[in-house]
């Protein structure tokens, strides 16, 4: 493609772009040119797949980007988004492989045409090894380094790369959509049809993240082991700290503000917590706690970044819980919280029901779905205790890498 004809100053055309991508089997959505985010309330379990969508939707987003979108799932779409220099010559190099032709779209073609949208379906081996039902997008950052970010104006460890498609909804700006800026549009480098996601590629990224997720792990314990002995310093010391702006009088570092942010959101979405008063708590969170927090949470990159964070769709609590609350002793009202008891009983009862075999993936699949029907999300790493106790409690073992049996009960004549 000639770079010069990626330079423009015009609005995108919603319906243009979106009408080639349906018609090669992709899953679209409307974008805001702004912040690349969906505009659709429900876009990650309901996208445009007809010309008919697209007509009836161009009317109200008519010069808005486009969005295709990927989620778990065999046979579905699944992005490698480069976003470092240097990314897609490691894998070649460390596998010895070259990447596939497949469809590909660069987002930034004349200033950073290393910058790539690689599409792949997912195979049988891609959503086996990515962890079936259970599986995240991931993300993996360059924790050598840190950059202002553009947007929300924190330091931070820049992306190296994501993988999108093979956790929950997430999609990629698709080819035609117009950078924030007005000075480059997003071009299709590479018109082949989508290639199944090979399986060098699929280890070589499970390899990497697990690597990524190591390093990460020991920087976060060298951060809490500093946090700790800060804390020793008392009130008065860390106040001084604060106000001198020093790492040491913060819990948070300013590099992981975003993530302490979006976490924090969780938690206090859990209680019910929405709207502009998640946004006011949010801002009071970064001003207690993170580093430069007081000045970044009142400025406009700020603000924008704590309204993005509050508008995630996330799991939005309720009160009744104050129900399963217990009172123990005579000195007053014992709170205490059953979540985590409702959610060990919830994949018990489920895994009880189950016939005498089947295949892991499929257990997998009915114990998210009862989850979320009750409100609860599914993590197999973060779940997995509770998983083995759940299923050794029912009779249940996995014979060689993907069944699940019911064994006789010995008590049994």
């Amino acid at each position: 493609m000639n770079t010069e004809t990626s330079h423009t100053s015009c609005l995108p055309d919603f319906q243009a772009i979106a009408l080639p991508l349906i018609a090669r089997g992709f899953r679209v959505t409307p974008l805001s040119p702004e912040t690349k985010q969906g505009v659709m309330r429900n876009w990650q379990n309901f996208q445009l797949t007809t010309s008919e969508d697209i007509e009836k939707f161009a009317k109200y987003f008519p010069n808005h980007n486009v969005g295709v979108v990927g989620k778990r799932g065999v046979g579905r779409h699944c992005f490698l988004d480069i976003d470092a220099d240097g990314v897609l010559s490691r894998i070649e190099s460390e596998t010895g492989q070259t990447m596939p032709s497949t469809y590909t779209v660069c987002s930034r073609p004349i200033t950073k045409p290393f910058k790539r949208h690689y599409y792949f379906t997912q195979t049988e081996y891609s959503f086996r090894r990515f962890g079936a039902w259970a599986s995240k997008n991931l993300n993996v950052r360059d924790l050598a380094r840190l950059e202002q970010s553009p947007r929300s104006g924190l330091m931070i460890h820049p992306t190296l790369y994501d993988v999108k498609g093979v956790g929950g909804g997430s999609l990629v700006v698709a080819a035609g959509s117009v950078r924030d800026d007005g000075k480059e549009t997003y071009a299709c480098i590479d018109d082949s049809l989508v290639a199944p996601i090979p399986d060098f590629l699929v280890d070589w990224l499970v390899t990497d993240f697990r690597r990524y997720r190591t390093l990460k792990d020991r920087e976060n314990a060298t951060k809490f082991k500093t946090k700790a002995e800060a804390l020793k310093l008392g009130s008065v010391e860390r106040r001084k700290l604060r106000k001198q702006n020093a790492a040491d009088g913060f819990d948070i570092t300013e590099e992981d503000t975003y993530d302490f942010l979006r976490w924090r959101a969780s938690t206090l979405s859990g209680l019910g917590i929405t709207g502009n008063v998640l946004c006011q708590n949010l801002t009071y969170q970064a001003r207690r706690f993170c580093e430069n927090g007081a000045a970044w949470a009142t400025s406009e990159r700020g603000q924008a970044t704590i309204e993005k964070i509050a508008r995630e769709k996330r799991h939005v609590g309720d009160a009744t819980f104050f129900y399963q609350m217990t009172e123990e002793n005579q000195e007053g009202l014992h709170l205490t919280k059953t979540e985590d008891i409702s959610k060990r009983a919830i994949i018990r009862d489920t895994i009880a029901k189950f016939p005498d075999s089947m295949t892991s993936i499929e257990a997998l699949e009915r114990i998210q779905v009862a989850l979320e029907l009750d409100g609860f999300d599914f993590d197999l790493r973060r779940d997995k205790n509770a998983l083995l106790t759940a299923r050794k409690a029912v009779g249940f073992t996995v014979k060689g890498h993907g069944r699940w049996e019911r064994q006789p009960n010995p008590a049994t004549p």
